[in-house]
């Protein structure tokens, strides 16, 4: 995994990151690989909350390539 951030103000950043892996999956023949391109930001619109939008593009053995929209919250404590 490799990931570039940059903070645009102190609340809010962007990055981007790439992920390589390995994984086990139930309709591949065996292990195959999978690359991940990712786009993404962490938002602390509040104290002690953050919300991380981020848009994910894989790669893996089967043809053309999956797009996936996410959203995290995290609340500290």
């Amino acid at each position: 995994m490799a990931e570039l951030m940059y903070q645009v103000i102190s609340a809010a950043s962007v990055y981007v990151r790439y992920e390589r892996y390995f994984t086990d999956q139930s309709q591949a023949p065996g292990t195959v690989n999978a690359n991940a391109g990712i786009v993404g930001a962490q938002l602390f619109v509040l104290p002690y909350v953050e919300v991380r939008p981020e848009y994910r593009l894989w790669d893996t053995f089967r043809q053309g390539v999956s797009t996936r929209w996410a959203v995290q919250l995290h609340i500290f404590y």
